[in-house]
């Protein structure tokens, strides 16, 4: 529903998840996280902002990245990778109900688009206005 892709058939599917890459690296505990056949998907549920989102949304990807591509793997193996996270507050202060970023070049007329296989979405469930969000997405603001 939030991200409007259709999800295959699930390989793993767990709520706190724990990845710890290196003994002297920072670890990470994943609220939500499903694998399917070509898509990790890790959902966070963030109740106070420490303003730190995008750069905690941007280890989390590397990190389901390095957790999902075994030794000997080629980059084009990578997965689609979408680290959602769900937030009662605003995190970038613009009142938009829903936040999606992707990586594109800046330095041309058009953005080029990366295509790297990665998106960030930020949800603000404080939003006032919804009416961009269609009645499912709606229906799950209010009952947050």
């Amino acid at each position: 529903m939030i991200l409007k892709v259709k999800v295959g058939k699930i390989k793993f599917l767990t709520s706190h998840h724990a990845i710890q890459i290196d003994p002297n690296a920072k670890g990470i505990i994943m609220d939500v996280y499903l694998k399917d056949e070509n898509k990790v998907i890790n959902v966070e549920m963030q109740a106070s902002n420490h303003g730190d989102l995008p750069r905690r949304a941007r280890y989390y990807q590397a990190a389901a990245d390095i957790d999902t591509t075994p030794k000997g793997s080629e980059y084009k193996d990578l997965k689609q990778n979408y680290i959602v996270f769900i937030c009662t507050f605003d995190p970038f202060h613009k009142g938009m109900p829903i936040y999606n970023f992707k990586n594109y070049c800046i330095n041309h007329e058009e953005p080029i688009p990366l295509e790297d296989g990665t998106e960030k979405i930020f949800l603000n469930t404080a939003a006032k206005d919804l009416s961009n969000l269609d009645q499912k997405l709606q229906a799950f603001y209010h009952y947050l």
